[in-house]
């Protein structure tokens, strides 16, 4: 054998090539579910790995650590226990017999190596006999004991005791909540498991908004290493939290409670947020949005977007943003109202004027419903603030007596040249011949 195998770095890299030359690899991106869990059957690149594991001992281990690196569910794994111990009758995995501990030998060999982990619903399903052997038989976090990210469902069979079999090295964790609230206290008791997180995610059924975002808040209330947080909500000791956390650089929220941080906070003395780089707050009620982004006036937002409905004032809102939202940092700005059963206002340009103090913006996506008031003027009072402007989209309906004309593509040739995507309605029923 070469001696470039003796590199474990370089076979571990060749090995890692040949796992990303899999179908559902290159289908869904890196971290993926392995085909054999998803379609019922070894691809190309598994049975590669798999002839690879079994060709020499050099080769075994590392052929090994890939196969098992990403995982979808838990029959794969339990599956691994003595063929007399589970059976597959009815449609459901099963444990059929008292297990030892010789008997979780090599499973647990396998499940060691396992770094990302979704529990999804397979076929077969899992019965609770097996939740019951692995909880009575196991010491623990012994099960899943290496797991950095973790992607689960409160429906799951095993979620309830997800505390147990997990280590405590999870990093990474997104949790989708069900209509089976019995289960939620799972939530907290995974967040005392697991003090490391930096990344989660936790989203919830329709109509269960308000119990989600309380479990949401519980969780994040436990973390002190937070980077990402994306959520439901969160309620107002949480925010005041992770407004504290030295190492949050990103936000997303769907939804936002009254007064979260008011004038009279002395907390709003202080420097909050102090890395947040990205804030999305997606179908939020942007009449609270105004208020809310006083507590980032030291943050260095770089990427602000904000899209809900019930917005009385676009003025005050962009006043807001040009004041607290680091306009020297900023440089990716989306804001989109949606429409409303009431007749919506037109936008004049004095309400986009606030946005114009906000010198460095390359991305700008605005979206208001009703007629805009742009016309050739007011367009080149927007490009000549923004130089570095590389994409603008602002479509509306031109229904005014003076829209702007193609000759609104000459201000930005000449003030914004790094211009890329422009999406823009004009009039273009006469051409400037000039």
């Amino acid at each position: 054998m070469h001696r470039c195998w003796d590199v474990v770095e370089l076979t571990r890299l060749v090995f890692d090539e040949i796992m990303a030359l899999d179908p559902a690899m290159r289908m869904i991106g890196r971290p993926a579910a392995r085909a054999s869990v998803t379609t019922g059957g070894p691809t190309a690149a598994t049975r590669t790995l798999c002839r690879l594991a079994r060709t020499c001992r050099k080769f075994s281990e590392l052929a090994l650590d890939v196969l098992w690196a990403e995982q979808s569910g838990y029959i794969p794994l339990l599956s691994t226990l003595p063929a007399t111990t589970w059976s597959t009758r009815n449609g459901e995995f099963k444990i059929v017999t008292d297990l030892r501990q010789e008997d979780w030998e090599r499973t647990l060999n396998y499940s060691r190596r396992i770094k990302q982990f979704r529990d999804v619903n397979s076929l077969p399903g899992l019965h609770n006999s097996a939740v019951e052997a692995v909880i009575l038989s196991l010491p623990p976090g012994s099960l899943l004991p290496n797991v950095h990210y973790l992607s689960c469902q409160s429906g799951s069979p095993f979620f309830p005791h997800l505390s147990t079999i997990l280590g405590t090295q999870i990093s990474k964790i997104h949790i989708e909540l069900a209509s089976y609230q019995w289960r939620y206290p799972a939530v907290q008791h995974i967040a005392l498991r697991c003090p490391f997180v930096k990344d989660f995610g936790l989203e919830g059924s329709f109509g269960n908004e308000d119990i989600t975002l309380e479990w949401s808040s519980r969780f994040v209330l436990q973390m002190t290493q937070l980077r990402s947080v994306d959520v439901v909500g969160l309620n107002r000791a949480a925010w005041h939290h992770i407004s504290r956390l030295a190492g949050l650089e990103k936000i997303s929220s769907h939804s936002l409670i009254a007064d979260v941080f008011t004038p009279s906070d002395e907390s709003l003395l202080h420097p909050l947020f102090p890395v947040l780089r990205t804030l999305a707050l997606d179908r939020v009620d942007l009449t609270l949005v105004a208020p809310f982004l006083s507590a980032f006036h030291s943050a260095p937002l770089q990427t602000l977007m904000l899209s809900g409905r019930n917005l009385e004032s676009v003025r005050t809102l962009n006043v807001s943003i040009a004041t607290h939202c680091s306009p020297l940092h900023l440089t990716f700005l989306v804001i989109e109202i949606c429409e409303t059963e009431d007749d919506p206002p037109s936008l004049s340009f004095e309400d986009l004027r606030p946005l114009l103090r906000v010198p460095n913006l390359r991305n700008v996506r605005l979206l208001y419903p009703g007629d805009s008031l742009l016309n050739d003027e007011f367009v080149d009072e927007i490009a000549n603030p923004w130089p570095a402007l590389e994409e603008l989209s602002m479509p509306g309906s031109p229904a005014f007596q003076d829209p702007p004309t193609l000759r609104s593509l000459l201000s930005f040739a000449r003030h914004c040249p790094h211009l890329r995507s422009l999406e823009l309605d004009v009039d273009a029923k006469t051409i400037p011949l000039d």
